[in-house]
């Protein structure tokens, strides 16, 4: 019975942590996501520039 109650309040738990973590995961995600092409968008405009002297 012990274990029984044990088991129900870390599921419980788990699926409390699970419940808020699944939207911060996805914002965070989106958020990383973002950040990650503008940083690409900067690198790619930078090239752009360097070798725009170059093109033919």
């Amino acid at each position: 019975m012990i274990a029984f109650a044990t088991l129900s309040w870390l599921s419980i738990i788990y699926y409390f942590l699970l419940g808020i973590g699944g939207p911060i995961f996805i914002i965070w995600f989106a958020v990383s996501y973002v950040r990650g092409m503008k940083e690409r968008n900067k690198i790619l405009r930078e090239l752009v520039e360097k070798f725009k002297n170059t093109a033919p």
